[in-house]
């Protein structure tokens, strides 16, 4: 029997410190390590940065409203505001980016109907061509999208790296008033916790994944890992620079 996956749900974070455990995990599946979904929250309203975007994108009225950090992982920027973010990290061998898209978008819309909602791949659109589209990523379309009511719900993006594949995905509980967004609190007519979403939709990856999950912590040597990665990378001003435009300030 194949050794069970890791399920890790953690307590609510700073920007900087969920990255960096993001990154740990990516890191032990590159090298052969246990695969693991991670489900977290932010302690406070965050935006995250798309690897490869501008620092100078950020609209003015947000820069000093909001932490930021930047993702390892692409797309557009994403306010952390009312909503579940979950990770997935495997040996990329184990899972290519397309079945992946394909089998967490399987395992959110089955945990949202199992809340009583309905909700959907918005998939591919005729004559939609590839953009790099609005500074949020809750403002671009894209084919990988969950939608209810033509409004986007939860979006997600990916990362390879030294064969390791990290995806992140944000789902909303509520509107958080900053993007074109739709939450589950407006698409059931009722408040979702974070408790509540989790439970059906690690049951569903591991129904859609095939796999038996084992609810585990991060190891001391795990959080000496990300603390270092955080410093170094996360919190360093230099790497949230690090796609400003050439001849930004």
């Amino acid at each position: 029997m194949n050794r069970p996956w890791r399920l890790i749900v953690d307590r609510p974070s700073p920007g900087d410190w969920n990255m960096a455990v993001d990154q740990v995990l990516l890191e032990q599946a590159a090298r052969g390590g246990r695969p693991a979904l991670r489900l977290y929250a932010w302690d406070r309203p965050t935006l995250s940065l798309g690897y490869f975007q501008s620092l100078d994108e950020i609209p003015p009225d947000a820069r000093d409203r909001w932490p930021v950090v930047r993702r390892a992982t692409g797309g557009g920027a994403i306010l952390h505001d009312q909503e579940l973010t979950y990770s997935l990290a495997a040996p990329a061998d184990l899972l290519d980016g397309p079945m992946l898209y394909d089998l967490a978008n399987r395992a959110i819309v089955a945990a949202v109907a199992d809340l009583g909602g309905t909700v959907e791949v918005r998939g591919e659109q005729r004559g939609e061509r590839a953009q790099r589209g609005p500074f949020f990523c809750f403002a671009r379309a894209g084919s990988t999208d969950i939608i209810a009511r033509s409004l986007k719900l939860a979006g997600s993006a990916q990362r390879r790296a030294d064969g390791g594949v990290l995806q992140h995905g944000s789902i909303m509980l509520d509107d958080n008033r900053q993007e074109a967004t739709l939450g589950l609190a407006q698409l059931l007519g009722r408040p979702v916790t974070f408790d509540e979403l989790a439970r059906p939709l690690a049951e569903r990856f591991a129904a859609t994944l095939d796999v038996v999950f084992e609810r585990s912590e991060l190891s001391d040597e795990e959080r000496r890992d990300a603390e270092r990665i955080r410093r170094e990378r996360f919190a360093d001003p230099e790497w949230l620079a690090r796609g400003r435009r050439k001849g930004g300030t």
